[in-house]
């Protein structure tokens, strides 16, 4: 090798940037690695929304909404959040013995429900937004569908109102 390219691998301005380039590499690679080496790779965060007709919200007990299917095998959703939007039209609902907007995998509830008192008989447009992820057994949670339902006694009447859902998610391989 001649004395001029020794000189300029050895130069202090490119061996501080090999240097750098290699941290970085080291960096990414650990970012990208590790969580998976774990086991705690989840997809992207996705989002969805769904509009619930009034006829939908009256018959939601007996026919609850898929929000999400399922993921498949060795495959959880794991919920993120929630926003709900009650549009008022010209009815409130009767909510009568209770009931709530219940965000299931399967038939496993998954988190906080978003309360219909307050909701679905108010006179307004209203917006109730949630988050968290209650856990359960793995048989119960995995390759779920994500569904919406009204997990009172009885269904709600009377009302025209619409409500939109939107749910930020992951889905998780698992181990």
């Amino acid at each position: 090798m001649n004395g001029k390219k020794d000189k300029q691998i050895s130069s202090p301005g490119n061996l501080g940037r090999k240097l750098k380039m290699r941290k970085i590499a080291v960096m990414l690679l650990a970012l990208c690695l590790v969580p998976s080496l774990f086991g705690q790779a989840g997809g992207p965060v996705q989002t969805t929304s769904i509009n619930l007709t009034a006829a939908q919200l009256q018959h939601l007990k007996a026919a609850p909404v898929q929000m999400v299917p399922a993921p498949g095998a060795h495959k959880v959703i794991s919920l993120i959040s929630e926003v709900a939007q009650y549009k008022f039209a010209a009815t409130a609902y009767t909510i009568g013995n209770g009931g709530d907007l219940d965000l299931q995998l399967g038939t496993t509830t998954i988190k906080e429900p978003v309360r219909a008192n307050g909701f679905l008989d108010q006179e307004s447009n209203q917006i109730q937004t949630n988050g968290g992820y209650a856990g359960g057994s793995q048989s119960g949670l995995e390759n779920q569908p994500l569904m919406i339902s009204n997990n009172g006694p009885a269904e709600w009447s009377d009302g025209d109102g619409t409500v939109t859902i939107t749910v930020y998610y992951t889905v998780v391989d698992l181990q």
